[in-house]
């Protein structure tokens, strides 16, 4: 029987990421990015990366108040800071010997006239999507979950949003991916973009 490290060696799969920089455009028919960029990977965190980060979290809000009132939103934003810093990786270094994306770290992720709150939470969201799909006990959304969910998500005059916010990213993500492939072969997708299922618009007869 192997032991563990024996069949744990090895690197973390890496995934790439493409961060809008000031003056991209995103192309609604391609979904990428037309304009500045910049390139960069992401992974998954150990539990003891993750435990640094909130150790590293509760220091800095700790370190920009003391009103119990503003500590978890300081944590919470502490705790995005720290993950980006930690999860997101140079796209060139190599897989044996990666190396950190910001270079300055939290402060100069903070800093940065850039990266913007929407910035932040894109950055986060991508590398908790990412922490989900590459955890194998992470269960996908099964057809009954879908149809429940759907079914919730739609109810009353302005809908439910209980799933979402219970819901881990990569959760919401297998959501909308089933939701996205249900809707792009339907006849509802149709009539209302003027256009077939494969993106081309419908012929039109002249008279």
């Amino acid at each position: 029987m192997p032991s563990y490290s024996s069949i744990t060696q090895g690197t973390r799969l890496r995934k790439r990421v493409t961060l809008p920089r000031p003056g991209a455009v995103l192309d609604l028919e391609t979904g990428k990015w037309k304009g500045p960029t910049f390139e960069l990977d992401v992974r998954a965190l150990r539990i003891d990366e993750a435990d640094k980060v909130e150790a590293q979290a509760r220091a800095y809000a700790k370190g920009l108040t003391s009103d119990i009132e503003s500590t978890d939103d300081l944590v919470d934003r502490g705790r995005k800071l720290h993950t980006i810093a930690l999860a997101y990786i140079d796209a060139d270094s190599p897989a044996d010997a990666p190396v950190p994306a910001f270079d300055g770290g939290v402060e100069q992720i903070a800093a940065s006239e850039e990266l913007t709150q929407e910035l932040i939470e894109f950055l986060y969201e991508q590398q908790q999507i990412w922490q989900d799909e590459t955890n194998p006990l992470v269960a996908k959304m099964r057809p009954q979950d879908f149809v429940n969910a759907v079914v919730r998500t739609a109810t009353g005059e302005d809908g439910d949003m209980s799933f979402f916010v219970s819901s881990r990213p990569g959760m919401r993500w297998s959501f909308a991916l089933s939701m996205a492939r249900l809707l792009a072969t339907s006849q509802t997708l149709k009539s209302l973009s003027g256009m077939d299922t494969t993106g081309s618009p419908e012929p039109t007869t002249e008279r």
